[in-house]
């Protein structure tokens, strides 16, 4: 036999029959012919009838299949090959005193060991084992065969150790009986059903108002064929006058019967067709003729669904929405309506379509409603146009055509929604949202509030931010290098709030200019 290396490899190989009757390499080492098995899907392969076997100078090698006899036909990529090391275990050679001790000898018991432990390494690897970090104490010892016949085999919920389960019929009465009481659930929601329905039908038997029951109303059956009464009384009248009486004949001496009113309805009906007739000819010009709901997912849109109008539902995720190709359909079109505050709706032209001139489109305000519009161009191009209506209500905000304006004095303090900014260090910096809020500084040493550069926050002209001494100590308020602050002795170190308690506020009247009014120290 060959002397070589015997690699760390995995002495098995899996491949699809793709390739025909082969040949497929292996890359583990093999002293002989016989040290591997071959499956062809799941029947194993006999050597030279069913495949032969070539071995490269390195050990490693490959196996060419036998088409005839258990592999009926050539394989395919449905078929899988199965190559797998299967040295006999066992050992042929002896070394005895004072015989012969070759390297060439000792090297190959050696290579047929290394061959046995990897064959016996990829065979553990296909078997149950615990996790290398589970307890010392872990035993994934089988139950007894007489335990586990015919049983589901679980772990234990304290040790997750194997235990045998429930048989096959307990876990089949499980499923029977849950079964069971599906249908038990079912006739009772149909009973439901029916109770409910006659029940219905009860009140609406009890609760007419033509025919005594109980010494206050008529019976059913004297409305319907008459008696005491019932029968050409005035105000009355049996169900069969109502019915039969001719036309232009009051039945109670004020009413006319179903005959009558047929009559005159037939010849309502014959205006009415010819109103219908043309209401459907106007119809068939309207805009949209379907509605469909859509919810999470993507959604393939058609030409044939010219005059779609689509509720897309976005509650539940977004929406993708992948548009057909123009082509010469033009003037086709179609509607999207999103229904959700949450998520979003996205259009995804066809090839070198575009959509209002890009590449996409997206709905992300909720009951926003866009008509998409076919334009056969080039290239062609889906024409985008918002069909939802914003209002205004005119007393904060206006609006002129498709401008939206803030009325004059229409922003009122009730409608600033005010806060508290509770600060209790020795510095703070005003931020963005501090507008039209009050920062309150409480803290026994003193402190500083600065005002940030316009570069640095860009509070708005007109922007103004109250601040009250809570501490005992004093808080001095001044700008930022680059600030003026006016209204104070000195602007470069700011002014001090007079007392604890006391308050000023800081009112933007510039890009980088403040003026400090309120209760503080001198005054430049």
């Amino acid at each position: 036999m060959a002397d070589y290396n015997i690699n760390a490899v995995t002495r098995r190989v899996v491949f699809s029959g793709s390739a025909g009757t082969g040949p497929y390499a292996f890359t583990f080492e093999i002293l002989d012919e016989n040290d591997i098995a071959v499956y062809f899907n799941a029947t194993l392969l006999t050597l030279t009838t069913d495949y032969t076997v070539s071995i490269n100078a390195n050990g490693t090698g490959s196996v060419t299949i036998v088409v005839g006899t258990n592999v009926p036909t050539t394989p395919d990529g449905d078929d899988s090959i199965t190559i797998v090391g299967a040295r006999d275990i066992e050992r042929t050679t002896d070394f005895v005193t004072a015989g012969d001790f070759r390297a060439s000898a000792i090297n190959e018991q050696l290579d047929a060991l290394t061959i046995f432990d990897q064959q016996i390494s990829e065979r553990v690897d296909r078997s149950i084992i615990a996790p290398v970090t589970d307890p010392t104490t872990i035993d994934m010892t089988l139950p007894a065969k007489a335990d586990r016949l015919g049983k589901a085999l679980l772990f234990n919920s304290s040790t997750g150790n194997p235990e045998a389960g429930p048989t096959a019929d307990e876990i089949t009465n499980v499923q029977t009986y849950a079964t069971n009481a599906s249908n038990s659930a079912t006739a009772s929601a149909n009973s439901a059903t029916a109770s409910a329905t006659s029940a219905t039908l009860s009140q609406d038997w009890a609760t007419k108002t033509n025919g005594q029951v109980a010494s206050t109303d008529y019976a059913s059956k004297a409305w319907a064929i008459g008696g005491t009464g019932v029968t050409d009384t005035a105000s009355a009248g049996a169900a069969k006058e109502w019915a039969t009486e001719a036309e232009d004949n009051t039945v109670d001496g004020t009413e006319y019967s179903a005959k009558h009113y047929s009559a005159k309805a037939s010849a309502s009906a014959t205006a009415a067709a010819a109103s219908a007739a043309a209401a459907a000819a106007a119809a068939s010009s309207n805009l949209y003729s379907t509605v469909t709901t859509l919810t999470t997912g993507t959604t393939d849109v058609e030409i044939a669904n010219n005059g779609t109008y689509y509720l897309c539902d976005t509650s539940g995720g977004n929406i993708t929405i992948n548009l057909p190709a123009i082509g010469t359909d033009e003037g086709t079109r179609f509607g999207f309506q999103k229904v959700g505050a949450s998520n979003s709706v996205s259009f995804v032209r066809d090839g070198t379509d575009t959509i209002n001139g890009g590449t996409s489109y997206t709905l992300t305000q909720d009951t926003e409603v866009v008509l998409l519009i076919a334009d056969d161009n080039t290239p062609d191009n889906w024409i985008a146009t918002i069909q939802s209506q914003t209002l205004a209500d005119e007393t904060t905000i206006t609006k002129t055509g498709s401008t939206f304006a803030v009325k004059d004095d229409g922003i009122t303090p009730a409608k600033i929604q005010g806060g508290v900014n509770a600060q209790s260090g020795t510095s703070y910096t005003l931020v963005i949202g501090d507008a039209f809020k009050t920062v309150t500084m409480n803290n026994a040493s003193a402190n500083t509030l600065t005002i940030p550069t316009n570069a640095s926050v860009a509070f708005s002209v007109g922007d103004r931010i109250d601040v009250v001494m809570l501490g005992a100590g004093t808080t001095t308020i001044t700008g930022a290098s680059g600030v003026t602050l006016n209204g104070v002795a000195s602007p470069t170190t700011g002014g001090a709030i007079a007392a604890q308690y006391a308050a000023a506020s800081c009112l933007k009247i510039a890009t980088d200019t403040w003026l400090l009014i309120g209760n503080h120290g001198g005054v430049s």
